[in-house]
């Protein structure tokens, strides 16, 4: 009976952390704009999606900014602009609205926005338009994650990983190609990865080499019962593909609650201060 219930949650856990990865494993880029535009006839909803689009164009461009030379983007800014800037609400992901005013006079509506644009897809339209973009980076992440009680600490590579998906996010905001455990397992040799993880160099520097990357960041998250809540914890470790440690990182969260749920959403928590961490780190690695 026991046994039984135990699957059950373990099932529900790898569902839920799929699903969660699902919605994660695209890689995006995060920018910001500002838009004003006039509004006439007190036409607001009008003047609304126009700064919008200005806004996101603007996002854009950084975006862009980032990806090709200063030359190059001077060459071909006009071509840039009609083909794909344009556009730019077609790679858009995601966005939200930092501010959003109407001017004193009402003759002006201003919005300033946070955008998060489809990495491969503003890639394979730049490529397309024949400019040599810049080549990224490249990051692994894999972490050991245990959200339940009874889980197994072996097999962790089977399973998905919130804190794995959302640094990945992170990477990839930072302006890196991440790669995580579905790269690493279709090495086919989880032991040398679970070394890696446990802080091997030799199994660092191996898994940096097959994947050609810059960067392998590994670790682990934990939830545990403390008195009436709960708390997560996430230790992180990166390491540049020679196997030297480059940074450490211990991170604490605490919530309320003590059930499943609960576990999965204290983890997050630092799962989102970590990719904060992570990302400000690599960003200045460049």
């Amino acid at each position: 009976m026991v046994r039984t219930f135990v699957a059950a949650i373990l099932a529900v856990t790898l569902l839920l952390t799929l699903a969660y990865a699902d919605t994660r494993n695209l890689e995006t880029f995060t920018s910001t704009g500002e838009g004003d535009v006039e509004i006439e006839k007190f036409d607001y909803i009008d003047a609304r999606i126009g700064a919008k689009n200005m806004a996101t164009q603007k996002a854009l461009w950084k975006v862009i900014g980032q990806l090709l030379s200063a030359q190059e983007l001077a060459d071909r800014s006009d071509h840039i602009q009609s083909a794909i800037a344009v556009k730019s609400m077609d790679f858009v992901q995601k966005y939200k609205f930092a501010e959003e005013t109407i001017s004193p006079d009402n003759k002006t509506y201003h919005v300033a926005m946070e955008v998060t644009f489809f990495a491969d897809q503003v890639r394979g339209a730049l490529e397309n338009l024949g400019t040599a973009v810049t080549q990224r980076k490249r990051a692994v992440i894999v972490i050991d994650e245990q959200a339940m009680d009874g889980a197994s600490d072996t097999n962790f590579l089977l399973t998905g990983s919130m804190t794995e998906d959302r640094l990945r996010q992170a990477v990839g905001e930072a302006g890196y190609k991440g790669m995580a455990r579905a790269e690493v397992r279709a090495l086919k040799d989880d032991p040398q990865a679970v070394k890696a993880v446990a802080g091997d160099a030799d199994a660092v520097r191996w898994v940096a080499a097959q994947l050609k990357a810059d960067y392998v960041i590994t670790g682990s998250a934990r939830a545990a019962s403390a008195g009436t809540g709960m708390l997560g914890t996430i230790k992180l470790n990166v390491y540049a593909a020679d196997g030297n440690p480059v940074w450490s990182k211990e991170i604490t969260e605490s919530a309320p609650g003590n059930g499943g749920p609960d576990r999965f959403r204290v983890i997050r928590l630092c799962a989102d201060k970590a990719a904060v961490m992570v990302s400000e780190l690599l960003a200045t690695r460049k």
